[in-house]
């Protein structure tokens, strides 16, 4: 016996003339347009772009240059934030001094939190600040940081903690996150050593290969190590392939962002063993 087709079109149009089919199936039809739409609207929320990934690689690159400042200490108190805002003027602007107006702006421009003049300069000059060589002019009503009179000892024995961006994640419209490893050199003069080591490695598999291998150029450590240079050059040589060298990994850093406005602002820093929350 001969099985019947089925006819698509006349099962439409029964439908189509019952109101009760007919709505049933419109409904139908939104609801999975719908699901449609908020599977793509929610899939394009958590979508990072690669002018996002830019951005933020940029962003953080500056920001997490001194997070140290913060993210280091048991208690974060405001004077651990003057110490961020001068190590930044000093690295990021080349300047030595920042009154409390401007200071106030630079935290504002960093962190999801609201700073007040009159509460900075209540602060005083607290020990850590003099560990720094950061001072106070109260009549021109501005912090001062000397680098001039680091000796070379001071120097080596300045340990520099790097955090090194491992990925980016995008949690909404307007909230990311960072994952980052944190390193820290004890001695400095490793950093140097390491990069020396691998001159002379690459330049006897170049005179055995003859043909030519990268040379790292050390200037720029030496120049630190000498107090010619700044903390954020120097840093630029502790990468995930040197730390495991020359450095000690003190586990993962996550710090989430939020965008607000033109501002990349730090809402929260999170390690094993602290949280600090904007």
């Amino acid at each position: 016996m001969k099985k019947k087709s089925f006819d698509f079109c006349k099962f439409y149009k029964k439908i189509w003339i019952n109101k009760k089919y007919r709505k049933v199936f419109l409904t139908s039809v939104l609801g999975i347009f719908t699901i449609i739409l908020l599977i793509i609207v929610i899939s394009n929320s958590h979508t990072l772009t690669s002018i996002e990934e830019r951005e933020l690689k940029k962003n953080s690159e500056v920001v997490m240059g001194y997070m140290e400042e913060i993210e280091n200490v048991k208690k974060v108190e405001l004077s651990s934030y003057i110490i961020y805002a001068m190590e930044y003027n000093y690295n990021e602007n080349d300047k030595t001094t920042l009154s409390l107006k401007n200071m106030v702006k630079l935290l504002e421009n960093v962190f999801n939190k609201k700073f007040n003049e009159k509460e900075l300069e209540k602060i005083g000059i607290t020990p850590d600040m003099l560990s720094k060589n950061i001072t106070y002019d109260f009549s021109t009503k501005k912090y001062v940081i000397d680098k001039g009179s680091y000796s070379y000892a001071d120097i080596a024995q300045t340990k520099i903690v790097k955090y090194e961006l491992q990925k980016i994640k995008k949690n909404s419209k307007n909230k990311f996150t960072g994952i980052y490893r944190k390193y820290v050199v004890s001695n400095p003069y490793e950093v140097l050593n390491y990069y020396d080591a691998l001159n002379s490695s690459n330049n006897i598999k170049s005179n055995k290969k003859a043909n030519k291998v990268k040379k790292y150029d050390t200037t720029d450590i030496f120049n630190y190590l000498t107090g010619k240079e700044k903390l954020k050059v120097m840093k630029k040589y502790i990468t995930n392939e040197s730390a495991k060298k020359v450095a000690k990994d003190k586990g993962e850093i996550e710090v989430k962002y939020i965008i607000s406005g033109d501002k990349i602002l730090v809402k929260e820093i999170k390690s094993d063993k602290n949280k600090i929350e904007y």
